[in-house]
């Protein structure tokens, strides 16, 4: 009988896409998200939406409107 991989209930906090920061970046996201009480990713994410949203990349246009 073949086993069945659970699932974690961590696979829902798995990057979409991974990134590498230099770690002076990374020192200061972390303050950051201290500051802020959240997290890293919450911040990076946070970041990078307001940079698209400068370029006005964001937010995506829906699947019809390409």
């Amino acid at each position: 009988m073949a086993s069945r991989k659970k699932k974690s209930s961590d696979d829902r906090h798995k990057p979409a896409t991974q990134i590498r920061l230099k770690p002076r970046l990374s020192a200061q996201l972390k303050i950051l998200a201290d500051r802020n009480a959240t997290d890293i990713t919450a911040e990076t994410n946070r970041a990078v939406r307001e940079m698209l949203e400068r370029a006005g990349l964001w937010p995506p246009p829906n699947e019809g409107e390409k």
